[in-house]
């Protein structure tokens, strides 16, 4: 959850640069070695599923925007209040 917050936070700094290096810098910040840094970036399985997950998302999903949810089969870009989630899950429920 820590690492995951600290990408999100930080996503300027290491995703416009497009670098290794960007990203190595931000994940020391929790904590992860650089061995443990190029075990995770030196899995091509890994890197290849990510590459096709984020094609996946872009062309058959449309998404083009963080956040993006999906409630069964509606899309909903960017940062909705709890309250309005609340009210389309439980429009789907009732459909």
């Amino acid at each position: 959850h820590e690492v995951a917050g600290l990408l999100f936070a930080t996503q300027d700094e290491w995703v416009t640069r497009g670098t290794p290096e960007q990203l190595r810098h931000v994940v020391k910040k929790v904590g992860i070695d650089d061995e443990a840094f190029n075990t995770c970036v030196g899995d091509q399985r890994l890197v290849d599923g990510l590459q096709l997950g984020m094609q996946h998302a872009g062309t058959k999903l449309k998404v083009d925007s963080t956040p993006t949810f999906f409630i069964n089969g509606m899309r909903i870009k960017g940062a909705w209040p709890f309250e309005e989630f609340r009210k389309a899950i439980e429009a789907k429920l009732k459909s």
